[in-house]
């Protein structure tokens, strides 16, 4: 409809006091949330120190570059399966 509101997000699900109970220890998920944080305040840092590296490698924008170029369809190289 013209001129109603936009529609409010759902908020984030939160489980119930039942289910929080219900949920595995994360013992673990301070420190990995610690060097997280560690690792994004490092990055400009990192970027400085290994920029030069990936430059003289080939350098790069972060984004990942399909290795080939193909003239139409590319080859089926196999079939559709688990090849686990």
């Amino acid at each position: 409809m013209l001129g109603s509101p936009p529609a409010a997000s759902a908020p984030p699900y939160q489980p119930s006091p039942e289910e929080q109970a219900a949920l595995p220890a994360e013992s673990d998920r301070s420190d990995l949330e610690s060097r997280q944080y560690d690792l994004l305040q490092d990055s400009p840092n990192l970027d400085a120190l290994l920029g030069p590296d990936a430059v003289r490698a080939g350098g790069g924008d972060g984004r990942f570059g399909w290795p080939l170029v193909f003239r139409g369809a590319p080859p089926i190289t196999q079939r559709f399966a688990c090849t686990g």
